[in-house]
């Protein structure tokens, strides 16, 4: 869910992540955020640094991201920023559960932060080149 301007907002998403170095994931997404007078898609890509424990895992990230909001009568696009704190509970199986909260400024040229508490189960699979 998003927090906007008092209002809230649900939020759909798929998002993918690597671990290029340890400590530290790269994370994309696509996130449709559903509005009943506009249509809002964003794509954040985020670098997050990590502290390493076994079972709990906090972390800290900041990103840009692309956002598309579209209207019946207008359409715009901007670049974003935003900034995000988070806990990963882990599961011997592979899966993993946390909780995320960010604060996305939709806009660099002025736009207003914005508040998004995210609730999340992942499922971690291991590609191989």
């Amino acid at each position: 869910m998003i927090v906007e301007n008092g209002n809230i907002y649900p939020v759909f998403g798929l998002t993918a992540g690597f671990y290029p170095i340890p400590y530290f994931f790269i994370e994309g997404s696509g996130e449709y955020i559903v509005k009943s007078h506009a249509q809002e898609l964003v794509v954040p890509v985020t670098l997050n640094a990590t502290l390493p424990t076994e079972y709990v895992q906090p972390y800290l990230g900041a990103g840009l991201s692309y956002r598309l909001f579209q209207t019946e009568s207008s359409r715009t696009q901007s670049l974003g920023a935003r900034a995000k704190i988070g806990i990963k509970l882990f599961d011997t199986r592979g899966a993993t559960g946390g909780f995320e909260l960010t604060y996305d400024v939709p806009d660099l040229m002025g736009s207003r932060g914005r508040w998004q508490f995210t609730g999340r189960i992942d499922k971690n699979f291991n590609l191989a080149f």
